[in-house]
């Protein structure tokens, strides 16, 4: 048991219980939401054929743009049909639960997905740091 993590029978229950409506409402199209889908896939054990269906989903929605200076370099799409970025807010808002997918649960992924899964999280750190948004930064108007 992890001494980090709250193992009490009643988060337990709590946890799974928001786990399994993650998964219940099936494929969302933004990437947060796509993001949370994807731990929920992982953290329940539940469909691993989705794992890394899901992933690809996720990876084909971050920009790799020519220029690695750009905004759009390493960043997301918030809308999955989006055509091209319109927000370069997402990489900040999946990163940490992207972070935790590559700390404890890449080994769940297929070996092709796990390896474009390794490529892009310097990517994303990337499109972070080109975003050049200072400590003060807030998306709340």
């Amino acid at each position: 048991m992890n001494p980090h993590i709250n193992n009490s029978p009643d988060f337990e229950k709590r946890r799974q219980e928001i786990i399994q409506r993650t998964i219940d409402q099936g494929q969302p199209n933004d990437i947060r939401s796509t993001v949370h889908y994807l731990t929920a896939l992982i953290q329940s054990g539940q469909h691993p054929e989705e794992v890394d269906r899901v992933m690809n989903i996720v990876l084909d929605a971050q920009g790799t743009h020519a220029d690695p200076h750009m905004r759009a370099h390493g960043n997301f799409k918030w809308d999955l049909d989006d055509t091209f970025l319109k927000d370069y807010n997402a990489g900040p808002f999946i990163a940490m639960e992207l972070a935790f997918i590559a700390h404890h649960d890449q080994d769940r992924l297929a070996p092709q997905t796990r390896q474009r899964f390794q490529n892009a999280l310097p990517l994303i750190l990337k499109g972070m740091q080109n975003r050049q948004a200072d400590v003060a930064y807030t998306n709340i108007t």
